[in-house]
Protein backbone atom coordinates (compact mmCIF):
# COMPACT_ATOMS: atom_id res chain seq x y z
CA UNK A 1 0.00 0.00 0.00
CA UNK A 2 2.80 1.97 -0.27
CA UNK A 3 4.37 2.84 -3.56
CA UNK A 4 6.65 5.28 -4.73
CA UNK A 5 5.71 5.92 -8.47
CA UNK A 6 7.30 8.09 -10.99
CA UNK A 7 6.09 10.22 -13.99
CA UNK A 8 9.41 11.20 -16.39
CA UNK A 9 8.50 14.43 -18.45
CA UNK A 10 10.27 16.53 -20.59
CA UNK A 11 9.35 20.06 -21.17
CA UNK A 12 9.80 21.77 -24.81
CA UNK A 13 9.59 25.39 -25.34
CA UNK A 14 7.24 26.59 -28.01
CA UNK A 15 6.51 30.29 -30.04
CA UNK A 16 3.19 29.47 -28.21
CA UNK A 17 2.60 29.42 -24.61
CA UNK A 18 -0.31 26.98 -25.43
CA UNK A 19 0.62 23.68 -23.72
CA UNK A 20 -0.07 20.58 -25.50
CA UNK A 21 0.75 17.02 -23.98
CA UNK A 22 1.74 13.28 -25.00
CA UNK A 23 1.46 10.46 -22.97
CA UNK A 24 2.60 6.62 -22.90
CA UNK A 25 2.71 4.59 -19.37
CA UNK A 26 5.59 2.98 -18.99
CA UNK A 27 4.64 0.73 -16.16
CA UNK A 28 3.12 -3.14 -16.96
CA UNK A 29 0.53 -4.64 -15.16
CA UNK A 30 1.61 -6.56 -11.75
CA UNK A 31 1.99 -9.60 -13.05
CA UNK A 32 4.47 -8.38 -16.02
CA UNK A 33 7.31 -9.12 -14.31
CA UNK A 34 6.28 -12.63 -15.76
CA UNK A 35 6.27 -11.47 -19.07
CA UNK A 36 7.31 -8.54 -21.46
CA UNK A 37 4.21 -6.39 -21.93
CA UNK A 38 5.45 -5.54 -25.49
CA UNK A 39 2.36 -4.06 -27.04
CA UNK A 40 0.92 -2.66 -23.16
CA UNK A 41 2.85 -0.64 -22.96
CA UNK A 42 6.00 -0.98 -24.66
CA UNK A 43 4.95 -0.03 -27.91
CA UNK A 44 3.84 3.17 -26.41
CA UNK A 45 6.43 3.78 -25.07
CA UNK A 46 8.96 3.39 -28.13
CA UNK A 47 6.73 5.71 -29.98
CA UNK A 48 6.58 8.35 -27.90
CA UNK A 49 10.56 8.34 -27.64
CA UNK A 50 10.38 8.54 -31.50
CA UNK A 51 8.28 11.34 -31.13
CA UNK A 52 11.27 12.72 -28.39
CA UNK A 53 14.05 11.88 -30.56
CA UNK A 54 12.38 13.76 -33.98
CA UNK A 55 10.54 16.48 -32.54
CA UNK A 56 13.00 19.23 -33.19
CA UNK A 57 11.69 22.39 -33.02
CA UNK A 58 7.40 22.55 -31.68
CA UNK A 59 4.63 25.54 -32.41
CA UNK A 60 3.42 24.93 -29.17
CA UNK A 61 5.27 24.65 -25.79
CA UNK A 62 5.09 20.66 -25.70
CA UNK A 63 5.11 18.24 -22.67
CA UNK A 64 6.25 14.55 -23.58
CA UNK A 65 4.84 12.10 -20.41
CA UNK A 66 6.33 8.65 -19.51
CA UNK A 67 3.34 8.02 -17.13
CA UNK A 68 4.16 5.22 -13.55
CA UNK A 69 0.87 3.40 -12.44
CA UNK A 70 -1.60 3.37 -15.12
CA UNK A 71 -1.83 -0.36 -14.80
CA UNK A 72 -4.26 -1.36 -11.70
CA UNK A 73 -2.44 -0.91 -7.87
CA UNK A 74 -4.79 -1.17 -4.56
CA UNK A 75 -7.27 -0.71 -7.20
CA UNK A 76 -6.55 2.69 -8.64
CA UNK A 77 -5.60 3.12 -11.99
CA UNK A 78 -4.22 6.02 -13.80
CA UNK A 79 -2.21 6.92 -10.68
CA UNK A 80 0.82 9.21 -13.26
CA UNK A 81 -1.13 11.03 -15.14
CA UNK A 82 -4.32 11.78 -12.57
CA UNK A 83 -1.31 13.29 -10.51
CA UNK A 84 0.25 14.96 -13.26
CA UNK A 85 -3.61 17.15 -13.91
CA UNK A 86 -4.68 17.61 -10.21
CA UNK A 87 -1.41 19.38 -9.60
CA UNK A 88 -0.42 20.75 -12.96
CA UNK A 89 -0.44 24.76 -12.71
CA UNK A 90 -0.86 25.48 -16.02
CA UNK A 91 -3.80 23.23 -16.77
CA UNK A 92 -5.68 25.89 -17.81
CA UNK A 93 -3.07 26.09 -21.15
CA UNK A 94 -3.56 22.53 -22.19
CA UNK A 95 -4.69 22.57 -25.63
CA UNK A 96 -4.76 18.92 -26.02
CA UNK A 97 -3.80 15.58 -24.53
CA UNK A 98 -2.95 12.81 -26.99
CA UNK A 99 -2.38 9.27 -25.71
CA UNK A 100 -0.48 6.51 -26.76
CA UNK A 101 -1.28 3.09 -25.80
CA UNK A 102 -1.32 -0.10 -26.94
CA UNK A 103 -0.46 1.16 -30.31
CA UNK A 104 1.79 -1.34 -32.24
CA UNK A 105 0.07 -4.88 -32.44
CA UNK A 106 0.91 -6.70 -35.27
CA UNK A 107 -2.61 -6.47 -37.07
CA UNK A 108 -3.86 -3.90 -40.04
CA UNK A 109 -6.21 -1.49 -37.95
CA UNK A 110 -5.63 1.88 -36.20
CA UNK A 111 -7.79 3.40 -33.86
CA UNK A 112 -7.18 7.23 -34.00
CA UNK A 113 -9.64 8.24 -30.91
CA UNK A 114 -10.87 11.64 -29.65
CA UNK A 115 -12.95 13.48 -27.48
CA UNK A 116 -15.80 15.46 -29.53
CA UNK A 117 -14.10 18.81 -28.10
CA UNK A 118 -11.23 17.62 -30.37
CA UNK A 119 -13.36 18.67 -33.43
CA UNK A 120 -14.00 22.62 -32.53
CA UNK A 121 -9.67 22.75 -32.69
CA UNK A 122 -9.40 21.18 -35.93
CA UNK A 123 -12.87 19.42 -37.82
CA UNK A 124 -10.92 18.17 -40.41
CA UNK A 125 -8.38 16.22 -38.23
CA UNK A 126 -9.20 12.92 -39.13
CA UNK A 127 -8.83 13.98 -43.03
CA UNK A 128 -5.69 15.03 -42.13
CA UNK A 129 -4.35 12.22 -41.37
CA UNK A 130 -6.00 10.25 -44.08
CA UNK A 131 -4.11 12.24 -46.76
CA UNK A 132 -1.17 10.92 -45.44
CA UNK A 133 0.71 8.05 -47.74
CA UNK A 134 -0.43 4.28 -45.51
CA UNK A 135 -0.59 1.96 -48.03
CA UNK A 136 -0.13 -1.23 -45.22
CA UNK A 137 -2.64 0.02 -42.57
CA UNK A 138 -6.82 0.39 -42.15
CA UNK A 139 -7.17 4.06 -39.80
CA UNK A 140 -10.29 3.47 -38.07
CA UNK A 141 -11.95 6.57 -35.96
CA UNK A 142 -14.22 6.42 -33.20
CA UNK A 143 -15.32 8.56 -30.68
CA UNK A 144 -14.12 7.79 -27.35
CA UNK A 145 -15.52 6.92 -23.62
CA UNK A 146 -13.87 8.10 -20.35
CA UNK A 147 -12.45 4.87 -19.70
CA UNK A 148 -9.62 2.98 -20.40
CA UNK A 149 -6.20 4.66 -20.50
CA UNK A 150 -4.31 7.56 -19.39
CA UNK A 151 -6.62 10.30 -21.49
CA UNK A 152 -9.36 9.61 -18.44
CA UNK A 153 -7.90 12.35 -16.16
CA UNK A 154 -7.43 14.77 -18.99
CA UNK A 155 -10.81 14.59 -20.26
CA UNK A 156 -12.81 14.42 -17.06
CA UNK A 157 -10.87 17.43 -16.34
CA UNK A 158 -12.67 18.71 -20.11
CA UNK A 159 -9.24 18.87 -21.70
CA UNK A 160 -9.67 17.76 -25.35
CA UNK A 161 -7.95 14.16 -25.91
CA UNK A 162 -7.25 12.44 -29.07
CA UNK A 163 -4.99 8.81 -29.30
CA UNK A 164 -3.87 6.04 -30.84
CA UNK A 165 -4.77 2.47 -30.02
CA UNK A 166 -5.40 -0.76 -31.68
CA UNK A 167 -7.29 -3.22 -29.21
CA UNK A 168 -8.91 -5.03 -31.87
CA UNK A 169 -7.52 -7.92 -29.98
CA UNK A 170 -6.90 -7.96 -26.47
CA UNK A 171 -6.69 -11.84 -26.14
CA UNK A 172 -3.03 -11.64 -25.19
CA UNK A 173 -3.20 -8.07 -23.21
CA UNK A 174 -1.71 -8.89 -19.82
CA UNK A 175 -0.79 -12.13 -20.47
CA UNK A 176 2.54 -14.08 -20.70
CA UNK A 177 1.44 -14.01 -24.75
CA UNK A 178 2.13 -9.85 -24.75
CA UNK A 179 5.26 -10.46 -26.44
CA UNK A 180 7.93 -8.99 -28.95
CA UNK A 181 6.78 -10.91 -31.97
CA UNK A 182 3.02 -9.29 -31.43
CA UNK A 183 4.54 -5.84 -32.10
CA UNK A 184 4.95 -3.92 -35.71
CA UNK A 185 7.76 -1.97 -35.52
CA UNK A 186 6.79 -0.43 -39.14
CA UNK A 187 3.13 0.56 -37.37
CA UNK A 188 5.09 2.31 -34.34
CA UNK A 189 7.19 4.28 -36.78
CA UNK A 190 3.87 5.55 -38.59
CA UNK A 191 2.00 6.62 -35.90
CA UNK A 192 5.18 8.43 -34.28
CA UNK A 193 5.69 9.96 -37.72
CA UNK A 194 1.69 11.20 -37.66
CA UNK A 195 1.72 12.58 -34.30
CA UNK A 196 4.54 14.81 -35.48
CA UNK A 197 2.76 16.19 -38.26
CA UNK A 198 -0.17 16.54 -36.45
CA UNK A 199 1.38 19.05 -34.26
CA UNK A 200 1.22 21.44 -36.79
CA UNK A 201 -1.98 21.19 -37.62
CA UNK A 202 -3.30 21.02 -34.22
Amino acid sequence: DSITMNNIIVDIPGEIDSLVIIGAHYDGAVASKYYQAATDNASGVVALLSIAKHIGHSKFRTKLCFWDGEESTSNLVFNGSKYFVNSEVDKHRIRWYCNLDCCGRLNDDIYLYYSQSIQDLCSNAYELVSTYDNPNFNILKKIQNNRGSDYVPFMNAGIPIWGWNDCSTLKFNHTIDDRQDKVSISKIQYISTITLKMLQFL
